[in-house]
């Protein structure tokens, strides 16, 4: 049986996973408008170099925020038992052979 604590965690972990797609979702709807507002500002389709670094850094931003999401959706996926076993001292590594 899970404990409470166990339940807490699975929650918080879910409503964050949830808020960080909502926030994904419309942080890649406001990187399109910067780019169309940028483009159509004057001179038309020619973007100044500070338009340039703010696009580019909303945009990495936007990025980390999904690779964020993609490794805690895959830790959520993985198993910790080596994690566990490394922890208690039980773990051995795997032998390596040379190929001479």
């Amino acid at each position: 049986m899970e404990t409470l604590i166990t339940k807490v965690q699975k929650f918080t972990v879910m409503a964050l996973a949830v808020m960080l797609v909502v926030v994904m979702l419309f942080s890649t709807v406001h990187l399109g408008v910067l780019i169309a507002q940028k483009i159509w500002e004057p001179p038309r389709f020619l973007i100044a170099v500070q338009g340039l670094l703010e696009i580019f850094g909303y945009f990495l931003l936007v990025l980390i925020g999904v690779e964020l999401f993609r490794a805690a959706v895959e830790t959520r996926n993985r198993s910790w038992d080596f994690v566990i076993a490394i922890l208690d001292g039980t773990w051995k590594p795997p032998v390596v052979s040379r190929v001479q």
